[in-house]
C-alpha cells in the first residue's frame, strides 16, 4: 500500500472495520471508533467527496478538532486515533496495540472516606450525566486523600488553609475544583462534620481563566453572509434555511442538525425542541423569512424519504447532518460574501454569538438574550458583554474637575 491509495466512499467503513480488526482493537473501541468514521462518511458524501485519502483525513481531522467548539478535546483524540489508525492502514504501517491501565477509583479507610463515599451517593440522585459523575467521583477521591495524607482522618482536622492549598494547586483550567469541593464541604457542614467557617471558605471564590471573546460578524456582515448561499440550488437551499435558523434565532448547530419535522408548529409558527447541551425545552418564534427559506427548502429540496430528520443529506441513504457539514456551508458562504476572517471563527457558532451580540448592543436585557439562546441562567450570557463595548461605552461619566484648593488643604500633600 502507499500514499496515493483512494478508499472509495461505498468500501471506506468496511474498510476501516478490517483495519481496526486487523490491529487487533476490541469490539467496544471498534464500535466507538466506527461511528466516528460514520461521521466522515456522511461528511464526504454530503460534500461530494468520492474517495478518501490520506489528504481528506488531515483535513477533516481540523474540522473535528475546531469546528463551532461543538467538538469536545477527549472526541477530537479519538477522531485523531480512529483517522491515524485508517491512514496506518493505507499506508500499510505495522500497529502494536497499547493498553492503558484502567485508573481505579478509591477512598481512604477512614472517617472522610466514609464521608466522601456517602457524598458520591448523594450525588447520585442528582441524575448527572455520567461523564460529570465520574469527574464528581475522581475530585471527591482525590480531595480526601490529599486531606488523608495530611494526617487529617476526621473532616474536623481540615483547616481553612488545607482547602484554599488544595485548590490552588490545581490546573487553571479545573473548574472544577472550586465547584465540587464547595459541594462537598456544604455536605459536611450540613452532617455537623465540619463548622461553617471551614465550610464558606470557598464562598466568593472561584478559578480565575482568561476566556476568548466571543467571534461575532456585525450586522451587515450577516446580511452579506445570508446573501452568499447558493439559494437556485437544492444544497443552497438546505444550507440557507440552516443559516437562518442560526443567524436569525441564534439555535446552535448541533440542535439545527437534530431538528425533527415535528419540531416545527406551523398553526402556532413557533419551533419547539430539547435542547441537546442543556435537556431543556426552548420555544422559539418562527421568523417569517426562516419559515420562508424552511418550507423553499421542503418544497423545493428536501428528498423524499421516510426519514423524519429536518435537514438531510442530499444523497442515499438519508440521514441527519453532522455538525461539521452545517458548519462547513457556513465557512464557504463567509469566504464567498468577502468577509475578512482573520482572528474570527467561521463556523455555525459564530452567527449565534452575532445574534447575540447585536441583541446587546440594541440594549436588550440580558434575561430576553438568555431565555432567547437557550442558556440555563444569565451567567452564560454574561459573556456577550465583553464584546459589547460601544453600548458599555455609552455608560461612561465624565469625572468632573478637583479644584486646586483640594490639594492644597490642611497642608497640602494629602495631609502629610
Amino acid at each position: 500500500m502507499n500514499q496515493s491509495k483512494r478508499i472509495p466512499r461505498g468500501e471506506f467503513i468496511a474498510f476501516c472495520k478490517k483495519a481496526y480488526k486487523d490491529y487487533g482493537l476490541s469490539a467496544s473501541t471498534t464500535d466507538t471508533y466506527i461511528s466516528y468514521m460514520k461521521n466522515v462518511a456522511q461528511y464526504m458524501e454530503d460534500m461530494g467527496v468520492e474517495f478518501y485519502d490520506i489528504e481528506f483525513g488531515s483535513s477533516y481531522l481540523e474540522k473535528a478538532k475546531g469546528v463551532d467548539h461543538t467538538v469536545s478535546h477527549k472526541k477530537s483524540k479519538c477522531y485523531s486515533a480512529a483517522l491515524s489508525l485508517v491512514d496506518s492502514a493505507i499506508l500499510g504501517l505495522p500497529y502494536t496495540l497499547q493498553r492503558r491501565l484502567k485508573k481505579t477509583v478509591d477512598f481512604p479507610e477512614c472517617a472522610i472516606g466514609k464521608y466522601a463515599k456517602d457524598f458520591i451517593e448523594n450525588v447520585k440522585d442528582r441524575h448527572l450525566r455520567d461523564s460529570t459523575f465520574q469527574i464528581y467521583l475522581r475530585m471527591v477521591s482525590d480531595f480526601s486523600h490529599s486531606m488523608a495524607i495530611k494526617g487529617h482522618t476526621l473532616p474536623s482536622q481540615i483547616s481553612r488553609k488545607d482547602i484554599l492549598d488544595y485548590v490552588q494547586h490545581k490546573p487553571a483550567t479545573n473548574h472544577w475544583s472550586y465547584t465540587i469541593v464547595k459541594s462537598f464541604l456544604s455536605f459536611l457542614q450540613e452532617r455537623g462534620a465540619i463548622d461553617s467557617v471551614v465550610a464558606h471558605v470557598l464562598d466568593g471564590r472561584r478559578k480565575m481563566t482568561k476566556k476568548a471573546l466571543p467571534s461575532y460578524y456585525t450586522s451587515e456582515e450577516v446580511a452579506r453572509i445570508e446573501s452568499a448561499f447558493e439559494r437556485e440550488t437544492k444544497l443552497g437551499k438546505r444550507n440557507y434555511a440552516m443559516a437562518l435558523l442560526a443567524s436569525r434565532l441564534g439555535i446552535r448547530a448541533s440542535d439545527i442538525c437534530l431538528l425533527q419535522l415535528e419540531n416545527l408548529d406551523w398553526k402556532e409558527n413557533v419551533i419547539k425542541f430539547i435542547q441537546r447541551k442543556t435537556g431543556r425545552e426552548l420555544e422559539l418564534p418562527l421568523l417569517s423569512e426562516v419559515g420562508d427559506a424552511i418550507i423553499d427548502y421542503l418544497r423545493h429540496a428536501r428528498p423524499a424519504t421516510k426519514n423524519r430528520t429536518l435537514f438531510i443529506s442530499m444523497l442515499e441513504p438519508y440521514r441527519g447532518l453532522h455538525v461539521s457539514t452545517m458548519s462547513d456551508a457556513i465557512t464557504k458562504a463567509i469566504k464567498r460574501a468577502g468577509i475578512a476572517t482573520v482572528g474570527r471563527h467561521t463556523g455555525a457558532h459564530s452567527l449565534r454569538h452575532s445574534l447575540a451580540t447585536a441583541m446587546m448592543q440594541s440594549h436588550t436585557s440580558i434575561q430576553v438574550i438568555s431565555s432567547a439562546l437557550g442558556h440555563s441562567d444569565s451567567i452564560s450570557t454574561m459573556g456577550y458583554i465583553h464584546v459589547a463595548i460601544d453600548s458599555l461605552m455609552e455608560c461612561t461619566h465624565e469625572v468632573p474637575p478637583v479644584g486646586k484648593d483640594y490639594y492644597e488643604q490642611k497642608g497640602g500633600a494629602f495631609y502629610v
